[in-house]
């Protein structure tokens, strides 16, 4: 289905339809005035003067999907195009913003389920705005191309099986990089490797020696040593990249240990 039509097929879908089908009232989760907090806060500068002009000005939406934020950085300089960078109120992720064009880059290095939170979140700041804007979804495909892929008003340019290959990859890399801080001798006395899952802002390190860590727009993490166990925690994690490090993570340990360790996997908050 193409964007457009996702569009036009949502905009049917309006909570009076899933009234009829459940031949019962319902209930907004959100109304007008929370969603437009909601994607405001996801999406637009917190500073007051530019969302404002945010507010004011926005026309069009590319969301990067499979990019490092620097990648676009970098796309951006060789084309002479200035972006203002910023982190919205309640997001973690570098958002970049052209005045001269009303254009929003969202860079998504996480994931195929970051990438729909990321369209719905459009979807709902178009609601709020009270207009439609140009959304274009620009798949990975080569770092060193030239912008004019980004021409193109709306849809999705690039190659969406190479931008999954790209996940995949990245989750194996980021298991590479925590590799490097694991204590193998100590995971093959005890027979077992702890993974934890979970916002490393929610997790208390009392008693906890942070044996190394890595941090990057895919996905940070963090060797500890909790007492004689090894433990790798991986920050917030989307379910698409969970299933993907730990595919890899299993692969890793088995080619290593010849499946001769357990894992025990723990996760808290959201996944």
């Amino acid at each position: 289905m193409l964007l457009n039509e996702r569009r036009i097929d949502r905009r049917k879908n309006k909570m009076g339809s899933l009234e009829e089908k459940l031949g019962a009232k319902g209930t907004l989760i959100m109304g007008n005035d929370d969603r437009r907090d909601y994607s405001f806060a996801r999406k637009l500068s917190p500073d007051p003067v530019l969302m404002e002009a945010q507010v004011k000005g926005l026309r069009q939406v590319i969301i990067h999907n499979a990019y490092h934020t620097e990648e676009i950085l970098r796309v951006l300089a060789r084309a002479n195009i200035t972006a203002l960078q910023f982190v919205p109120q309640n997001s973690a992720e570098t958002h970049l913003y052209v005045p001269e064009s009303g254009t929003l880059h969202v860079i998504n290095p996480r994931g195929v389920i970051r990438l729909k939170r990321d369209e719905g979140l459009i979807y709902a700041l178009e609601d709020a705005l009270g207009r439609e804007l140009r959304i274009l979804v620009d798949h990975y495909t080569d770092e060193e191309r030239a912008p004019d892929r980004f021409q193109q008003n709306t849809g999705y340019v690039g190659d969406p099986s190479r931008a999954s290959h790209r996940f995949e990859h990245l989750a194996f890399k980021t298991n590479v990089d925590a590799g490097e801080f694991l204590d193998r001798a100590l995971i093959a006395e005890k027979r077992r490797l702890n993974v934890v899952m979970g916002p490393h802002g929610s997790l208390p390190l009392d008693n906890v020696t942070v044996i190394g860590s890595g941090t990057n727009d895919y996905l940070n993490f963090r060797v500890l040593k909790v007492g004689e166990e090894v433990v790798v925690n991986f920050d917030y994690i989307f379910a698409d990249q969970a299933r993907d490090i730990l595919h890899k993570l299993y692969s890793n340990l088995s080619a290593e240990f010849k499946g001769e360790i357990d894992v025990n996997v723990f996760h808290y908050g959201k996944i």
